[in-house]
């Protein structure tokens, strides 16, 4: 008898957990996206080579982190990345730290 009780015990907490996961996995990918800094982002090259933002060359701007909310809007702005091939496309990967069940984006980029 212990040992059923036990086991159902135990096999309720488990449900429980899994629902509370679950919902905090919903209202994570309900969220609105935001936040945005340099250290979200990576471009990846066609060779699948990653690189970070840089600054500090003539043209290679840094920015701050930006907080949207209320219909704010950044940019257009210029962004350097360093790559080891500049064979299209290029992967820009965003990867926000707004939570442990959000959301990572690719956006593919042709050059003009």
């Amino acid at each position: 008898m212990a040992r059923r009780l036990i086991t159902f015990v135990g096999v309720l907490v488990g449900l429980i957990l899994a629902a509370l996961v679950a919902g905090a996995a919903y209202s994570a990918l309900k969220a609105p996206l935001g936040t945005v800094a340099p250290e979200d982002l990576n471009l990846i090259d066609s060779g699948r080579r990653s690189s970070i933002p840089f600054a500090g060359i003539a043209g290679c701007k840094s920015f701050a982190r930006q907080e949207f909310s209320g219909g704010k809007t950044f940019g257009p702005g210029d962004i350097c990345f360093r790559v080891a091939d500049s064979t299209p496309p290029f992967i820009l990967h965003w990867t926000p730290d707004i939570g442990a069940f959000c959301c990572e984006r690719d956006i593919t980029i042709y050059p003009t």
